[in-house]
């Protein structure tokens, strides 16, 4: 973990006010699929969001029954 992801961890974790996280997920035009992690916040007063994370979805496997 870098020291500005260990700062940002630790800033998370201090915060005293309500965290509200969100996931998203979609495909780009050349057919691959995406997840995004974000966290929402606020700070004095002025609304955040951030991204933690956006990964590349390896497989997708859908199973009917």
């Amino acid at each position: 973990m870098s020291s500005q992801q260990s700062h940002v961890s630790t800033t998370y974790q201090e915060y005293n006010g309500m965290l509200s996280f969100t996931t998203d997920a979609w495909t780009s035009p050349n057919h691959h699929v995406f997840m995004a992690f974000s966290v929402h916040l606020e700070h004095k007063g002025v609304p955040l969001s951030m991204p933690l994370d956006i990964v590349e979805v390896a497989a997708v496997s859908i199973t009917h029954t």
